[in-house]
């Protein structure tokens, strides 16, 4: 029985006959060969090979294309502003989210996030397709692009996510196809919807068109100046120490933050160290209330040690009342 087996499952699986084939072609020949009354007869041993032979080549078929895209009803598209940031985004039922987002440190970005994280990367090809009310459209080949393993394993940048958007915009799904999908041969087709997009989709741009981007040299060497004999932060730069907590906190790595101050010369050397202290805390403590994280914040005070400009005079004075802020970005 064994070396029938394995002969029948030899003939049936290396002679090339497709899964599907050779279960029709199976059958017709049941049907049309066969004497009926086999059927009332006990099966042979020949017989039980044949049929567990035909069984045993159907763990080579691929599966089936699964299939991921929210259903109609489901359908929603969601746009979320910040003053830094715009940001639009689509749930996929059962299989993760995908985003659309800017910031004002980068340019719009496309990402899709998964709930079980890949393992093994890959390739997908996008598609445009129109969706089944608009069938006088063409599908379009947006070109294959990379997966790499992890909870988010599609990340593009701005060109390809601007004509994802574009293709959405004028009313066609976005389509990703994977012929494998983390080492299991099963090809995986993720859609996006264009359901309830409208609406989001031009608060999105209308977003991205407003949207104030940072000035990073400005931002990454900065001053601010004191009254004299002050270590109060005036209105100005509070403001600008808003601006700049924002900033470090939009870096995607934790940046280094050095505080050094300074003043002018008027009364003792010790007296002005001092002074320099309280400034460097004083901007410190600001920063922390802002949620700049405290271990990032170098303090230096070197008082009246490092003169910007001459002390003879009142405006030179006024500049060397200061505190720089040096961010020091990690690479």
């Amino acid at each position: 029985m064994g070396l029938v087996l394995r002969l029948v499952r030899r003939a049936i699986c290396l002679r090339g006959i497709s899964p599907l084939a050779g279960k029709e072609k199976a059958v017709q020949t049941v049907k049309y060969s066969m004497d009926p009354s086999i059927f009332h007869r006990p099966p042979t041993a020949l017989a039980q090979a044949a049929l567990l032979g035909l069984l045993l080549c159907l763990p080579t078929v691929r599966a089936a294309t699964l299939h991921f895209e929210a259903p109609v009803h489901q359908a929603q598209w969601q746009f979320q502003q910040q003053p830094y940031s715009c940001e639009l985004s689509h749930v996929i039922p059962g299989f993760g989210e995908a985003h659309f987002r800017r910031d004002s440190l980068s340019e719009v970005g496309f990402t899709l996030q998964v709930e079980e994280a890949l393992k093994r990367g890959g390739t997908a090809t996008m598609i445009a397709e129109p969706p089944a009310w608009q069938p006088d459209l063409e599908n379009e080949d947006l070109g294959n692009v990379p997966l790499r393993p992890g909870a988010t394993p599609l990340q593009l940048g701005r060109e390809p996510s601007l004509r994802m958007l574009s293709e959405l915009e004028r009313g066609m799904q976005v389509r990703l196809h994977a012929p494998n999908w983390d080492a299991i041969p099963t090809p995986v087709s993720i859609t996006l919807s264009t359901v309830n997009i409208r609406t989001p989709l031009v608060q999105f741009r209308q977003c991205l068109a407003s949207l104030p981007v940072f000035d990073r040299v400005r931002l990454d060497d900065s001053h601010i100046l004191f009254a004299t004999d002050s270590a109060k932060l005036d209105t100005a730069a509070r403001a600008w120490l808003d601006k700049l907590s924002d900033y470090l906190k939009l870096n995607r790595h934790p940046p280094v933050v050095h505080v050094e101050a300074h003043t002018d010369n008027v009364a003792t050397r010790r007296y002005n160290q001092r002074l320099a202290q309280r400034r460097a805390e004083a901007v410190r403590a600001y920063l922390l209330g802002k949620g700049v994280p405290a271990d990032v914040i170098r303090l230096q005070a070197f008082g009246e040690s490092r003169p910007a400009a001459s002390n003879r005079t009142e405006q030179g004075r006024q500049q060397n009342r200061r505190v720089r802020i040096r961010v020091e970005t990690k690479a």
